[in-house]
């Protein structure tokens, strides 16, 4: 079997800490592991804080035609966009995702009907994960949530899409290297891993079936599919 060429992929990871750079935080930890093993099979990688931009609550892809003096949104959605795979970070805050993943889906919600030149979604063939960070309750929840709104967007979800490390198992001793994931940490490296992987793989299948297959949108909106078969 041919080894599987990741290099003409690129994946972005959207930091939804509440804290700004360049301080430290669980979330960037546990997307960095992650982030190696892209790097390491040639993916091209874009990393996002989402908090040292100025963006605004809103439902509207530019909020600066709603009376907010600044909006860099229009900005970021296009590097998101730009990426093959989506990976949103967060920390678990009294139970739930941070209010900065939620700002996040909502202004991705606002881009749900824009379409290439050929009136295509523009989130079609895109792919997407989560990672999370806190305590156990709350995990399941958080990755659910997430989820299922980027799917209803149009992201397409892999089994075992999401990562967690909870609170007792972050301690600085904790190395969190992917060339030795069967260490102290190999739940959290071992899993993470199979997230990345999963991630790679249905990214690329559709990418190749994408190539051999021809959708067509007439003008009264019916879609035509033509699978190449």
């Amino acid at each position: 079997m041919d080894t599987p060429d990741f290099s003409n992929l690129k994946a972005i990871y959207v930091d939804c800490t509440q804290k700004k750079s360049p301080e430290k935080n669980t979330t960037t930890k546990l997307m960095n592991l992650s982030q190696q093993i892209m790097l390491a099979e040639g993916v091209q990688v874009d990393i996002l804080r989402f908090t040292d931009y100025t963006v605004p609550f809103g439902i509207f892809p530019d909020m600066t035609a709603h009376q907010e003096p600044i909006d860099e949104w229009p900005t970021l959605f296009k590097r998101i966009i730009e990426a093959d795979i989506l990976i949103i970070g967060t920390p678990i805050t009294l139970g739930v995702k941070s209010s900065v993943v939620q700002k996040l889906t909502e202004r991705m919600y606002a881009m749900k009907d824009v379409t290439d030149r050929k009136g295509r979604s523009v989130f079609r063939d895109k792919v997407a994960g989560c990672a999370i960070t806190g305590k156990d309750q709350g995990i399941s929840h958080c990755a659910i949530n997430i989820l299922h709104t980027i799917q209803r967007i149009g992201y397409a979800i892999p089994p075992q899409s999401y990562r967690h490390w909870i609170e007792k198992t972050m301690t600085e001793s904790h190395t969190l290297n992917v060339a030795h994931y069967v260490e102290e940490d190999n739940y959290i490296n071992k899993n993470a891993t199979f997230m990345t992987y999963n991630l790679l793989h249905l990214t690329n299948s559709i990418k190749i079936k994408a190539a051999s297959s021809r959708f067509e949108i007439s003008s009264d909106s019916k879609i035509s599919v033509n699978f190449g078969i």
